[in-house]
This record gives C-alpha cells, structure tokens and sequence, in this order.
C-alpha cells in the first residue's frame, strides 16, 4: 500500500518569556506528536508509519533516555511524545 503524503502547517511564536532553544525544540517535536495524532484521527485511512525530523540532537538524546529524571517541564512533554510514536520514528 502506498502511502500519500498531506501537509499541515501550525504556527507558533516564541512566547514573550524568555525561554532555551532547548525547551522550544521540545515544545516543538511535542507540537509535531500532536498535529500527527490529529491528521491520523481525521483521515482513518492512514496506514503509513509517520517520521518526525528534528535538527535538535538535545530532543534526540532526551526522547532516546530512558535512565534520566527530568525536570517536570520536559518531563511532562516527554510523556506527551511518548505515547504516539516509537522512538525509532525520531529523526
């Protein structure tokens, strides 16, 4: 089966508070979970395994460990990118 490719665009800003590349790379592949959650809900056809891209190796690393305690703030946004995809679709 070949699978077809649908684009979605969000748009966010950086929020006033001053706040680390880190935590904004974080709370965008957190952003990225949620859009494919949302395609996948509205097209049920959807059968492809989905690839997320990030040029952030700190998101990497912290999606990869499993050994580490967190602060809540990423920790909670680790949950949240956890429950959609394996590890493995991280890029």
């Amino acid at each position: 089966m070949r699978c077809i490719a649908h684009f979605f665009a969000k748009v966010r800003v950086a929020p006033l508070k001053t706040v680390s590349i880190p935590r904004l790379e974080l709370m965008a592949a957190t952003l990225a979970v949620q859009v494919d959650k949302f395609i996948r809900a509205e097209l049920h056809t959807l059968k492809c395994d989905s690839v997320f891209w990030t040029d952030s190796l700190s998101v990497l690393m912290m999606i990869n460990n499993v050994n580490k305690r967190f602060p809540v703030f990423v920790a909670s946004r680790l949950a949240k990118i956890e429950q959609a995809p394996d590890p493995a679709q991280w890029r």
